[in-house]
């Protein structure tokens, strides 16, 4: 058990310190930085710092027996933050990354309100895996979709790459396990999603390709 902590641990820690690291390099090398961009820029990774710091104090808090706890909470914040922390990926360059909300009072550039009940650091971790994914393996794009509908909410993370054979749709959710013609990686990520959303009361599935597809759905909380 303590290896597998500390194997999600260091797969959490990844994709922002890449992030981080790509985004410091290009603070250092832009000279057309304007100040305020530059203060926005240091903000953006304190933001990071703060989030990898929660990511070590939750293992150590698991160590000692001490679990996550679930809150009322709107689940587009926990889009939008997972999203956010991932602007400065190594990839974002080359891949487009679009969101888009439908159902409830969504309208242009806004998601539903949808409130669910879980863990919203477990749940931007969840997202962040996926959206990670998206990047590393989309051709040029990443699309997020977001609909609330008949007391659920669906979110669908999809990429224009080669996406999963059949084969591999259902195996990938288990831990340690990657599928076919997967890039370097510890196999962890998709079975902290799978944690997450069941802890949740939901379901997450995976669509064969071509390109790569999940979807999660959850409960509504109080519709």
């Amino acid at each position: 058990e303590r290896d597998r902590l500390f194997a999600a641990m260091f797969h959490d820690l990844r994709s922002p310190l890449a992030s981080a690291a790509n985004f410091a390099q290009y603070l250092t090398e832009d000279d057309s930085l304007e100040p305020k961009d530059l203060v926005e820029g240091l903000g953006d990774l304190s933001e990071t710092c703060s989030g990898l710091t929660r990511t070590i104090q939750r293992t150590m808090d698991h160590l000692h027996g001490k679990g996550p706890e679930g809150e009322l909470l709107d689940f587009g914040s926990v889009v939008r933050a997972a999203t956010k922390e991932l602007r400065h990926h190594p990839e974002s360059r080359r891949v487009e990354l679009t969101m888009t909300g439908r159902g409830g009072d969504a309208r242009e550039g806004r998601l539903p309100v949808a409130q669910v009940w879980a863990d919203p650091d477990g749940g931007v971790r969840a997202l962040r895996n996926l959206i990670d994914n998206g990047y590393r393996y989309a051709q040029s794009k990443v699309e997020i979709v977001m609909e609330r509908d008949k007391g659920k909410v669906t979110l669908t993370i999809r990429d224009d790459g080669k996406g999963l054979s059949p084969n591999d749709v259902d195996l990938v959710f288990e831990d340690g396990v990657q599928g076919d013609g997967a890039l370097p990686g510890t196999g962890h990520g998709l079975a902290q999603v799978r944690h997450w959303v069941q802890s949740a009361g939901g379901m997450v599935s995976a669509k064969p390709g071509p390109g790569g597809q999940f979807v999660i759905e959850l409960p509504l909380t109080g519709s």
